[in-house]
């Protein structure tokens, strides 16, 4: 386990840890209530990147989160609304150019995913389903993209530029 000895920037933080000012989090528009759960505040966090915003993982603050504790890691529950909900991020906070331009590793990953889905035990299903689920939800989140500010300038940087230096641990808190 690694020691930090001062506050570090990540890219956004786990919605399990996190605090946000509340200006930042209603400009943002909070938390999609389409989501429900999983990557609801990845989601979030690239919402309020576009507007500007920064995230900032506090070095001396500890948060003991169980991940999936209820859920389960490999529940149909979980493996359903992480891969609707990621694609759903996709659509709803990419900007357009790299959305474009990433679309067919996008494809590919979605498509492993799936086949690694029919391989393993009970994940083909709503692995499948949370891809149809996705996709036919996408014009919906696609639409709702129209009322946010371009911000494409403030995100770029973040999502092409040493991206292992912007991902922090998730058990430490994290402000935004």
């Amino acid at each position: 386990l690694k020691t930090y000895t001062e506050d570090f920037p990540v890219f956004g933080p786990c919605a399990a840890a996190a605090a946000y000012k509340r200006t930042d989090f209603e400009a943002a528009g909070g938390f999609d209530e389409r989501f429900f759960c999983y990557h609801e505040d990845v989601d979030l966090a690239l919402k309020m990147r576009r507007l500007g915003g920064r995230a900032v993982q506090v070095h001396d603050a500890i948060v003991h989160h169980v991940g999936s504790g209820i859920s389960g890691t490999a529940s149909d529950f979980a493996v359903y609304h992480g891969v609707r909900n990621r694609i759903w991020t996709w659509f709803g906070c990419m900007p357009t150019g790299l959305m474009i331009g990433l679309l067919p590793m996008m494809m590919a990953a979605n498509l492993a995913l799936l086949l690694g889905g029919a391989v393993r035990s009970g994940r083909f299903r709503p692995t499948a389903r949370g891809l149809w689920h996705g996709l036919k939800g996408a014009p919906s989140i696609v639409a709702a993209r129209k009322r946010w500010p371009k911000g494409s300038s403030a995100i770029w940087p973040v999502l092409i530029k040493h991206p292992r230096r912007l991902t922090g641990r998730m058990n430490r808190i994290t402000r935004m």
